[in-house]
């Protein structure tokens, strides 16, 4: 289970055959003689874990390996530093990074010192195995547990500060028995590990207040990171889940492709943002496209792209990329969706049905699914059957502000207008600024004959949305009734 969860694990035999040398059989001969079974039977679980790798490409999609964009000898020079910092932080830590992007090392003499720690301490470790085993099996414990992240190149992360968890337990025993030989084992030994213990709680205590939302977390990154194109495309993305911070994030992610042209995520990301910014859908086309250049298997640029390209009202290349995303993600039920709509757009509203059948076929709780299934029956007159369409989007998700217009709308139509007008406000509540949603609780009120309110109710809307034709149109008829 463990070879098949985390790569690291891969060191388990190893590190199991160096403990029972140690603590239990004495030599390596003896743990072999008595547990030869055990360690046949460990060995075998790396069986599972090569054909794992290998079923990635031998490179975890691209994120691992010694084929992936990272030099090898880079990412080696890398680890030197990282361990020196690991030892640091241990003792000492301050400047504490959740993610330190992807820099790298790239010359020998840039790391001379921390290698040659590094490397001292290999070497004690080995020493210590022979000599001192007890001591030789901390070094153990922590070399080989780094191993596997410090050996093979990790493409999205060159340092992580969480690969240091295991190990920091030898580090952590180290210290607690020096304090132990330097204080004789006496009373004393508690004076110095209560002091660190107190030190480092309040310590932790102000480090949790980062992580109290990834909106902190990412602002910290970016900070003692600037250069990391990732931790800037990760403060966008939380970012863009605030309010009024939609600018802000979308400089974010420009910052991101500043440092990191071919960042594909952000690429992607930025063409989100751009898509709710009035004016801008162009740009976000284009984002979408150099996303898909740097990575053409991105089905979710791809289909950005297609809402992109209807939003633009390019119908015909809207399309194209919604059947390409099909082609690549045949069950996406949002794409299937949202492809369903835009044919219903086009007039093709049996085309437009069929892609919605095959959406809800494949997740029949997809509220937009069941919302773009209600306007194409109403847009083919079989008001019943989207009444029932929009129920269900509404119950699969209540504050679906344009279901609940919609269904409204309906219900008007049908002459159930105190029904209409409570789902039309409720929509209006969800979303005050629903100019749709005003103009139809509008109308609603002229049909009950409360004809003052809707005169408000078309105010409104021009509020929203100054020289509105349709609000104005309707003013003009109420007025020209009285």
């Amino acid at each position: 289970m463990g070879m098949a969860t985390k790569e690291v694990v891969a060191t388990a035999p190893l590190l199991i055959f160096i403990y029972d040398r140690t603590f239990m059989a004495g030599t390596f001969k003896g743990a072999w003689e008595r547990r030869k079974g055990l360690y046949i039977g460990l060995a075998a679980t790396w069986l599972p874990l090569a054909l794992l790798v290998a079923g990635t490409g031998g490179s975890r999609h691209g994120s691992a390996g010694f084929t992936g964009a990272v030099e090898p000898t880079h990412y080696w020079l890398t680890q030197f530093r990282a361990v020196a910092d690991y030892l640091r932080l241990t003792v000492w830590p301050r400047t504490l990074v959740f993610d330190y992007g992807t820099n790298v090392v790239r010359g020998p003499l840039d790391v001379l010192p921390q290698a040659l720690l590094v490397l001292a301490l290999l070497a004690l470790t080995v020493v210590a195995l022979i000599r001192r085993p007890p001591l030789g099996f901390l070094g153990a414990w922590f070399f080989c547990i780094l191993a596997p992240t410090s050996i093979v190149p990790v493409a999205t992360q060159t340092m992580a500060e969480h690969r240091m968890y295991l190990p920091l337990a030898a580090v952590i025993m180290a210290i607690v028995l020096a304090l132990y030989v330097l204080t004789s084992g006496g009373l004393r030994c508690w004076i110095p590990l209560a002091a660190a213990a107190i030190g480092l709680g309040i310590a932790t205590l102000g480090r949790n207040e980062v992580y109290r939302s990834g909106l902190s977390l990412w602002e910290d990154t970016v900070a003692k990171q600037p250069d990391n194109a990732r931790a800037h495309c990760s403060l966008g993305l939380a970012l863009s889940a605030i309010p009024d911070e939609l600018l802000h994030a979308i400089s974010e992610y420009e910052r991101a492709i500043q440092i990191h042209p071919n960042f594909s995520d952000a690429h992607f990301d930025l063409g989100i943002a751009l898509e709710s910014v009035p004016g801008r859908h162009g740009e976000a086309i284009d984002h979408f496209q150099e996303a898909l250049q740097i990575r053409p298997d991105f089905p979710d640029a791809r289909l950005g792209l297609a809402k992109a390209l209807a939003q633009e009202s390019r119908i015909p290349e809207a399309i194209q990329e919604y059947q390409a995303a099909l082609r690549d993600r045949p069950t996406s039920y949002e794409a299937l969706s949202d492809y369903g709509a835009l044919l219903c757009g086009t007039g093709n509203v049996s085309g437009g049905i069929e892609q919605l059948n095959a959406a809800l076929q494949i997740n029949p709780d997809y509220p937009r699914a069941h919302f773009f299934m209600g306007n194409a029956l109403v847009q083919s007159g079989n008001i019943p059957d989207a009444i029932g369409h929009y129920e269900a989007a509404l119950r699969a998700e209540p504050n679906f502000a344009e279901a609940s217009n919609n269904l409204g709308m309906v219900l008007c139509r049908m002459g159930r207008t105190t029904e209409g007008l409570m789902l039309i406000e409720a929509a209006i509540r969800i979303r005050p600024d629903f100019a749709q949603a005003h103009f139809a609780r509008g109308a609603a009120l002229l049909q009950a004959g409360r004809v003052n309110e809707a005169v408000e109710e078309y105010n409104k809307l021009l509020e929203l949305k100054p020289g509105d034709p349709s609000a104005l149109r309707m003013l003009d008829l109420i007025r020209s009734r009285q």
